[in-house]
């Protein structure tokens, strides 16, 4: 929900609610009202939030519509081994933060690189060097 996605960034850059109402240019009943999901921002006020933390109207957005693809444990495996090895990685990518955040403009590079590298993969795979197709035909 909007609400506790706007209470947690609040929170996390340390904003108290009328500081935070301030620089949107709100009062701080309205930014008590989204947090609490009673009332929405409109769009112009969602992408001068957006801005304050960071991130694009669209990224937030999509933390409100699918948190759930945003936490660590849907970004990395479970098993102990695999988890600390990902762990790693993401953070070496810049995609974990040290804090356990996601830091998402890092995640959507991923994701557009790896798509990339399938794309890649899928045409060296149908065109092989030796101009052999990878299945034989049939006959």
């Amino acid at each position: 929900m909007l609400g506790e996605v706007i209470r947690y960034h609040r929170n996390k850059l340390g904003y108290t609610r009328d500081g935070f109402a301030r620089l949107v240019g709100v009062s701080g009943p309205a930014v008590t009202r989204w947090e609490r999901n009673e009332a929405a921002p409109s769009y112009k006020k969602f992408a001068k939030i957006a801005q304050l933390f960071g991130m694009t109207a669209s990224q937030l957005q999509l933390m409100v519509d699918a948190p759930e693809e945003f936490t660590v444990a849907n970004i990395v495996p479970t098993a102990n081994a695999e988890r600390a090895y990902a762990v790693k990685a993401l953070e070496d990518l810049g995609v974990l933060r040290q804090d356990g955040s996601v830091n998402l403009e890092q995640l959507e590079l991923l994701r557009n690189i790896v798509k990339s590298m399938n794309a890649m993969l899928r045409t060296m795979q149908s065109n092989p060097k030796d101009g052999k197709p990878d299945v034989e035909p049939a006959g």
